[in-house]
Order: structure tokens, then C-alpha cells, then sequence
């Protein structure tokens, strides 16, 4: 049964029922954060300022998906149930991708928080009204200490009110407060510097995974995931995210959105080459891993011989550098590494 208390993650009256009473898991209609699904767990020990903020800029997923579309928030082993039933209209989150999508410098935050208002605002001229508790989370606003109590509300508008007043010195907005709102309007310079922004994609860092999704794949698909949030990115696997079309459109979308791309061919799928060869068409970076195992394999038998070329790295991307790794964990330390020396 719904019931009206506030959001666990930005404090905006919102509407929870409790799901699991032994689990302890709640599902949540906030106006701020959207819909999602969360363990007390994850609830307790999460930075709730992240959440808040990576709920409220993800809302372009909640506007593409069905309507009963929510996220799921939690840990690993709180996934699998839920994964079971696939027509759930879900994506799963996990608190190390939360983290690697939060901006940590005060350049990055401001970059994205115009990305935000201009996805809010449909023209040039457009006077767009954000209430108190969706400013917060638009422009990462800290709101908890670090035991996750609420800071005095002072200390709070303070820092939004100065976001706000840097906007306004560098001629990018036009702004005016009122009670439990503020009312912004893009200027001509504002919308100049969101242009240049949105030709850079700097902020983008979202990273399509292409590889084969068996279950034996399964440590090298964690080694990935791992090494993508370990270089402050947020990875996307086309089975993790669940959506009401065809697969291949919204594919062919998340490729396009994606920031580059990352192929993995220890084990042969033709579909991996046709979506890394449609990214590098878009002009995407595509970065190729392979296990050493895989790669160096000799085919010794007639009947290997004649499979050899169907299972083994096609010679067309030979010409390409290859990380090569030797187990999972250096899959995970070279991906790191790779991602951050070439993005």
C-alpha cells in the first residue's frame, strides 16, 4: 500500500510502499528521483546526495521506457531475483556505478548542470520553474553529512544560490527565486556554451560493452564492468537493460549515445564486429580485448584447422592494438588503465 512520506534519497514528498517485508525492500513515485525500487540496505549505506543525483539526470531513460519503467537499486547478489523476470521495465544499479557517474570537480558539475537545464528547456527563451528539491539534485547540491543526516537548510541553499549567482556572472542564465522555486531562462550565451558542450560529449560516460553474454562469459563480463567504473564510466550491457522495443533500434541508440565502445572477443559473436564496426562508422572509439589463451590459440586437429578462421580474431582488426590479458583481474587493470589514457 502507497503511503506518503518523503523520498529516502532527496527529501521530496513522495509516495513509498513496502514491498518486502522480510527483505525490507521499498518501491518509490518520487516527483524529483522518478520510480525505483530499493533495499533498506542500500538505502542505509548509500551516499544519498549521489543517488538523488544520478536518479534525476537519468530521466531521460524514464521518459523512453514504458511508463511503469523504474530503477532497481541495490548490490550485486540483490540483482538476481529481480533479473529473473525479464519483462520487468527495470534497469539495475549498483553504488560503484552511481559513484563513477558523479562529477568530483566543480567544472564538471557545472557542465552537466547546463546540459540539465537545456534538456528542460524546449527553446530559446524558454522560462523553465525547478522546484527546491529538483535544484538540489540538477546541480548536485550536498544536502547530508557523512553520518546521512540533513544539513541545516541554510547551508544547502547556500550553495545552490551561489551556483545559481555563477551562472548568472558568466551571462549564462537569467535567474529569480521564489518560494520553493526558482525560475531560470537560458541566455544567448548560455545556450552558446551548451552547444560547444554538446559537440565535446565530455560528460558523456556511458560505454557499450559488445561481447558475447553466455553464461560461461560471465567473469570476463565482471572484469569488464569493473574495470569500466574503475575509470570513472558507467558501463552498458544491452541484456541488463530492460525496454519495450526492438532490440535492434534501441541498440543501434545506445551505441549512438555511448560515449566509445569496448569489444571483447575471447570468444567468437559475430554481432560484437557488427556493433563495433557501426560505432567506429559514427567516428566512436572501440577498444578491442582479448584473452592471451584465446588469441594465441593453436589449432592442431583437421577439424580445428578448419574452423580456425571462424575462431579466432578476424585478421580485419589485427590491425588494430589489442589488449591482451592473462586473467581477470589484469583484464580489469589494463581496461582501467587503457580507458583512461585514451578518453
Amino acid at each position: 500500500m502507497l503511503q506518503n512520506r518523503k523520498c529516502f534519497f532527496c527529501e521530496a514528498d513522495s509516495e513509498v510502499q513496502l514491498m518486502d517485508a522480510i527483505k525490507n525492500t521499498y518501491f518509490v513515485k518520487c516527483p524529483v528521483c522518478g520510480r525505483y525500487e530499493a533495499t533498506s540496505k542500500f538505502i542505509d549505506s548509500s551516499p544519498k546526495d549521489m543517488v538523488a543525483a544520478y536518479l534525476y539526470h537519468h530521466e531521460k531513460e524514464k521518459r523512453e521506457n514504458s511508463d511503469l519503467f523504474f530503477y532497481f537499486l541495490g548490490e550485486k547478489g540483490d540483482f538476481n531475483e529481480k533479473l529473473h523476470n525479464m519483462n520487468l521495465p527495470m534497469r539495475t544499479v549498483s553504488t560503484s556505478e552511481i559513484k563513477s557517474f558523479f562529477p568530483t570537480k566543480f567544472s564538471d558539475k557545472v557542465d552537466m548542470s547546463l546540459l540539465a537545464i537545456a534538456k528542460k528547456s524546449d527553446y530559446f527563451g524558454n522560462i523553465i520553474n525547478i522546484t527546491d528539491e529538483e535544484i538540489k539534485s540538477l546541480l548536485f547540491i550536498r544536502r547530508f553529512d557523512e553520518k546521512g543526516d540533513s544539513l541545516p537548510q541554510d547551508q544547502i541553499s547556500l550553495q545552490y544560490k551561489s551556483i545559481l549567482r555563477y551562472f548568472e556572472n558568466q551571462g549564462y542564465i537569467h535567474g529569480r527565486a521564489n518560494t520553493g522555486s526558482t525560475k531560470i531562462q537560458l541566455t544567448a550565451e548560455g545556450w552558446k556554451q551548451i552547444e560547444q558542450l554538446q559537440l565535446a560529449d565530455t560528460q558523456n560516460k556511458d560505454v557499450f560493452v559488445s561481447m558475447s553474454f553466455s553464461d560461461e562469459l560471465m567473469p570476463i563480463r565482471e572484469a569488464i564492468r569493473k574495470g569500466i567504473i574503475e575509470a570513472q564510466f558507467s558501463p552498458e550491457f544491452m541484456d541488463e537493460i530492460i525496454h519495450n522495443k526492438q532490440i535492434v533500434p534501441e541498440m543501434f541508440r545506445l551505441i549512438r549515445e555511448c560515449r566509445f565502445l569496448i569489444m571483447d572477443i575471447s570468444e567468437p559473436n559475430y554481432g560484437a564486429y557488427y556493433e563495433a564496426g557501426y560505432a567506429l562508422g559514427l567516428g566512436k572509439e572501440v577498444i578491442i580485448t582479448c584473452s592471451e589463451k584465446a588469441f594465441y590459440r593453436e589449432f592442431k586437429t583437421e577439424e580445428e584447422k578448419k574452423y580456425a578462421k571462424y575462431l579466432k580474431p578476424h585478421f580485419d582488426i589485427l590491425q588494430k592494438q589489442i589488449l591482451l590479458w592473462k586473467d581477470y583481474e589484469d583484464l580489469t587493470l589494463k581496461l582501467s588503465k587503457w580507458i583512461k589514457a585514451l578518453i
